[in-house]
């Protein structure tokens, strides 16, 4: 039922920290094509797979709520 909904995986309980481990394991290896994702607006950058972010070639220091903030209002533009 949870794979039809749209779930990639689950794990069912009681399970195993070598099991959890092992299935985050396989995730990262499925994502890794994704592996220098990049999104920009203007002349900002904002590399997801690093946590960094750039204006103008230049690294801009922000703390993790603003980072956060920022990378949700990005992958959510329409405000949902």
């Amino acid at each position: 039922m949870l794979l039809e909904i749209g779930a990639d995986d689950y794990v069912v309980k009681p399970f195993g920290t070598r099991e959890l481990l092992a299935r985050i394991r396989a995730l990262l290896r499925r994502s890794s094509a994704d592996a220098s994702k990049v999104l920009a607006f203007g002349d900002v950058q904002v590399d997801l797979t690093r946590r960094v972010v750039h204006q103008k070639e230049e690294e801009l220091k922000l703390t993790r709520a603003e980072y956060n903030l920022l990378t949700y209002f990005l992958q959510n533009p329409d405000g949902r």
